[in-house]
C-alpha cells in the first residue's frame, strides 16, 4: 500500500471508533464483513471501488478524496451516475447485494450507464 493508504486506514479506525461502533457493526453498514473492515482499517487490504464508495458515505467523507487516498481515481462514468437519480438507485441496490461480487458490481454499473448512453443517443 501507498503511504497515503497507512494513514486513511488509521484515520477510518478513529472514524468509526467515533461513531462508538464495534468493527462488526460499521462492517455491517457497509456490507462487507468484519473481517474485511478489520484488514483495511490495518492497511492490509485495499477496498474496492464499490467499497470505498460506501465508506464514504457512510462517514460522510468525499468519495473522490478517499479514492485518492487509496490511490485509485474515479472512473468518468462514476460521476455520471452520481448525477443520475434512477441510475443511482440500481447501483446502490446491486452494491448492497452481497450475493454479488465486487468485480461483477463494477461491470454491471458500467453496463447500465453504457445502456443509458446508448439510450439517450436514440433519443437525439
Amino acid at each position: 500500500m501507498s503511504g497515503n493508504a497507512i494513514d486513511i486506514g488509521t484515520m477510518l479506525r478513529a472514524l468509526r471508533k467515533e461513531k462508538g461502533l464495534s468493527i462488526f457493526k460499521a462492517a455491517k453498514e457497509l456490507n462487507i464483513s468484519g473481517n474485511y473492515l478489520s484488514q483495511i482499517e490495518r492497511d492490509i487490504k485495499v477496498p474496492s471501488e464499490v467499497v470505498i464508495y460506501r465508506i464514504a458515505k457512510f462517514y460522510e467523507l468525499d468519495p473522490e478524496e478517499l479514492l485518492f487516498k487509496f490511490g485509485k481515481t474515479m472512473p468518468a462514468w462514476t460521476k455520471d451516475v452520481i448525477d443520475i437519480p434512477h441510475l443511482k438507485k440500481i447501483v446502490t441496490e446491486i452494491s448492497n447485494d452481497k450475493r454479488i461480487e465486487n468485480d461483477q458490481k463494477e461491470r454491471i454499473a458500467k453496463e447500465l450507464y453504457q445502456i443509458y448512453n446508448d439510450h439517450l443517443k436514440e433519443d437525439d
